[in-house]
């Protein structure tokens, strides 16, 4: 799988964690969309090989 695959399901599941608190309101949409934003930004600076731990690491 490359590298981009792999953060695209990363971001699906840390979407759904602040997703929820988005629901709750515990944070805005404005904030939300920072989050995800840095978090992608943050995922694609890193290696192949440290994507592909975290990858594994998330599916287990």
């Amino acid at each position: 799988m490359d590298k981009e695959c792999m953060i695209q399901r990363l971001m699906r599941e840390i979407e759904m964690d602040f997703s929820s608190d988005l629901r709750l309101g515990l944070i805005d949409r404005v904030r939300f969309n920072t989050i995800i934003k840095s978090e992608t930004e943050r995922l694609r600076e890193k290696g192949y090989l440290e994507i592909e731990r975290m990858f594994l690491r998330a599916a287990a």
